[in-house]
């Protein structure tokens, strides 16, 4: 594979100055394939293989070759931790190999806030299947987040769907007027509540508390403490499912609780915690996982087909799982990839500027989530949302298929 341009070296990629000016070409030879990659937050896990991954592989079979004859090749999961600095090194990593044109990921936001200004420089396309913080697109009143970057797109709902989903929720469905948020600082916990907080007080209701706690804290007694001061009738746990187990079990006991209405998200599917009687009654807040009969018209195939490929490899594979934002955003990057791409002399030749400008043109792409449309910040996702809730502890699996709630933009 051949790039042509100003594709920057190793060293340059690993400073990210800045040197890698406008966008290039990257061509490819007949005897070789296309190079997208994978950044995901991989755990570990044996082989890398996780459902976010592997739907992406299973995406990339199911499409076929570009123009029939140009193979596309992922190669091994990046690992990009949840966090800054595995985002970083997933970035630095993508970079440094052979000229890469798109890459399906990140999993976390944390992550796509140090990836996205690396791969966004060096003329890369990322389109994420599970980054929800509005800061990495807009606030959807047409103002460009703080962490936006050319080239960055996602499959993924922005967050303030969900706090919008959330806030009405609570306080149409439900009856609350006042409310309370709990997250830890991180751009993803923070970005939800602080949406669902902004929502809530435009309906009328009345926030009495957005706590921030402490990852490392024994205890969260303080916390709930703080909170039963404003007399919430609800609260919104944003935080990531370990952390939010640990919060809810410091729940104080008496008629504070007795009252209290607590939300968490669709993250918690699979958590321990739900098999706790006192977790009876939790609502979880998250995409719409009834997907139906949805197709994804790049390839063919349905929700059922994939799930059942992914379970035959994985075994049970849970509903909280991104892997259906996964598949449609590898399909999303190989359709543009093949729509924009020439032949010339046996050479296929992607030009990254077209890239960009098709799909952030995107408009009525039917995938397994939905149907597909880019604004120009980079918002793909069909923010299908609904809220579950869990009632039975002794099976907590019910959860998913409880829904209670949905709302759709």
């Amino acid at each position: 594979m051949l790039a042509v341009g100003c594709a920057g070296d190793a060293e340059t990629a690993e400073r990210g100055s800045g040197t890698t000016g406008p966008l290039d070409e990257v061509r490819v030879a007949s005897d070789e394939a296309v190079q997208i990659r994978s950044i995901s937050a991989l755990g570990g896990a044996a082989g890398r293989e996780t459902p976010v991954y592997l739907a992406v592989r299973i995406a990339v079979g199911d499409y076929g070759p570009l123009h029939g004859q140009f193979e596309v090749e992922v190669d091994a999961g990046l690992d990009g931790e949840c966090s800054e600095a595995g985002g970083r090194r997933a970035a630095h990593a993508v970079l440094r190999t052979e000229p890469v044109v798109g890459v399906i990921g990140t999993s976390c936001t944390a992550a796509a806030v140090a990836a996205a200004p690396l791969l966004s420089e060096a003329g890369l396309v990322m389109i994420s299947p599970s980054n929800t913080a509005p800061g990495l697109t807009s606030d959807l009143a047409g103002n460009a987040g703080e962490h936006r970057h050319d080239g960055y797109y996602r499959t993924a709902h922005n967050d303030l769907y969900l706090g919008r989903v959330v806030a009405h929720f609570l306080f149409v469905e439900r009856g609350v007027r006042r409310a309370a948020a709990i997250h830890d600082g991180d751009p993803y916990t923070e970005g939800l509540a602080t949406a669902f907080a902004d929502a809530f007080t435009k309906r009328g209701g009345t926030v009495t508390a957005s706590e921030s706690i402490h990852r490392q804290a024994a205890s969260h007694a303080a916390t709930w403490d703080s909170i039963a001061e404003g007399e919430p009738e609800a609260v919104f746990v944003t935080l990531f499912p370990n952390e939010a187990s640990e919060v809810l079990q410091h729940r104080p006991t008496g008629d504070f609780d007795k009252v209290l209405e607590v939300v968490t998200t669709q993250d918690f599917f699979g958590a321990e915690y739900l098999s706790e009687p006192r977790s009876a009654g939790l609502y979880l807040a998250g995409r719409d996982a009834r997907h139906g009969d949805d197709v994804n018209e790049a390839t063919g195939r349905g929700v059922d087909d994939v799930l059942n490929r992914l379970a035959a490899e994985l075994g049970e594979v849970s509903a909280g799982s991104y892997w259906p934002q996964a598949y449609d955003a590898t399909t999303l990057l190989l359709d543009a990839i093949e729509g924009t791409s020439r032949i010339e002399d046996g050479v296929l030749v992607v030009d990254r500027a077209a890239l960009r400008d098709h799909l952030s043109a995107v408009e009525g792409f039917e995938g397994l989530t939905g149907t597909l449309a880019c604004d120009a910040f980079g918002d793909c996702g069909a923010a299908r949302m609904a809220v579950y809730q869990h009632l039975d502890p002794a099976n907590p699996d019910a959860v998913a298929g409880n829904v209670v709630f949905a709302l759709s933009r």
